[in-house]
């Protein structure tokens, strides 16, 4: 069938030409074939080339805005959120922050609901302890994620208190509300830090937060 194939037609261009002998004709097809022009790649190639700028510019987005690209068990990107929320302590005695948000902690086949404190406590505030508390939605008496207790060493810029507390555990299908946020003691008084309200729920894939205020 003319016009299928380009090659087919180049072949028969060469052949229409009047020939002096076999071997120019043979040199004449191998000649066209060599010239005539590939095919055009089949769509496959194009469609992964396509999902992995895809993918790119999703790692890129993720870097710069905090959002975590995994993969699922198809092969396929899925996004979630690494940070839903964070706070900052600014007091004379200590600057920090308390930031909340899910990511594959104990477990690498389960997301858990993480609290991640980073401060800086300065010598002439010590002794002191550090608390990472929240209080549970309808409850009356706080709970402790994390503490530092009698910290009394110091260099002379101070000390790095960090924190990586995850959230009590849950089945899946139950949702808590809680109350987050920086509890400092020193001997002369005690700091807090805003509070994140965050909604943390039990999945089929582990723990997912979700943002509700800043108090």
């Amino acid at each position: 069938m003319r016009g299928a194939d380009p090659r087919l037609d180049a072949i028969d261009r060469e052949l229409a030409v009047p020939l002096e002998s076999a071997r120019e004709a043979e040199e004449r097809v191998w000649a066209a074939l060599r010239v005539t022009p590939r095919p055009r790649p089949a769509p496959f190639f194009g469609l992964a080339i396509g999902l992995a700028a895809v993918v790119a510019l999703l790692l890129a987005i993720g870097w710069t805005q905090g959002v975590r690209v995994g993969v699922a068990s198809g092969g396929l990107p899925t996004l979630y959120r690494l940070e839903i929320g964070r706070v900052e302590l600014d007091t004379p005695d200590a600057r920090g922050t308390l930031a909340v948000g899910e990511r594959y902690l104990r477990d690498p086949n389960r997301l858990s609901a993480v609290a991640d404190a980073s401060l800086r406590i300065q010598q002439a505030a010590l002794p002191a302890e550090v608390e990472v508390r929240f209080l549970e939605q309808g409850q009356t008496a706080h709970g402790v994620l994390a503490r530092t207790a009698r910290i009394t060493d110091a260099g002379r810029d101070g000390v790095r208190i960090t924190h990586e507390a995850p959230f009590p555990p849950l089945a899946r299908g139950e949702r808590r509300t809680y109350r987050v946020w920086l509890h400092l003691t020193f001997s002369h008084g005690e700091r807090s830090s805003p509070r994140l309200v965050v909604e943390v729920s039990g999945a089929a894939e582990g723990q997912r937060v979700r943002y509700i205020a800043t108090e």
